[in-house]
C-alpha cells in the first residue's frame, strides 16, 4: 500500500492522513542535525508498511537538506539498522 505522506514543517513531523487518523514521524531539527524522536501508527493501520514509507519520506528529505541523523525513537532505530545505506547519514 503506497501513501501519500505530508511533510508538516511547523508541527515538525512528517504525516499521512486518511479517515480522520493520522499517522506521524516527528523529529526536531538542530544544527544540521535531524533527531527522529517518535513514529505513531494508529493500530488499524499497523503492519501495513506505513511507518516504512514515513521513513523513506524523511529520509528523502534528510539527503534532500544534506543533514545528518539521529534516530532516537525504537523504530527510526531499526529502520536504519535495517538499511545499511543510510548508516553513513548517522551523527
Amino acid at each position: 500500500m503506497t501513501v501519500s505522506i505530508d511533510h508538516n514543517t511547523d508541527a515538525h513531523q512528517f504525516e499521512y492522513h486518511h479517515d480522520g487518523e493520522v499517522a506521524v514521524l516527528a523529529y526536531s531539527l538542530s544544527n544540521g542535525v535531524i533527531s527522529l524522536t517518535h513514529t505513531y501508527v494508529p493500530s488499524q493501520w499497523r503492519g501495513q508498511g506505513i511507518a516504512a514509507q514515513l521513513h523513506q519520506a524523511a529520509f528523502d528529505f534528510i539527503r534532500q537538506a544534506d543533514l545528518r541523523v539521529r534516530p532516537l525513537c525504537s523504530y527510526s532505530q531499526s529502520y536504519v539498522q535495517r538499511h545499511p545505506e543510510l548508516h553513513a547519514l548517522k551523527d
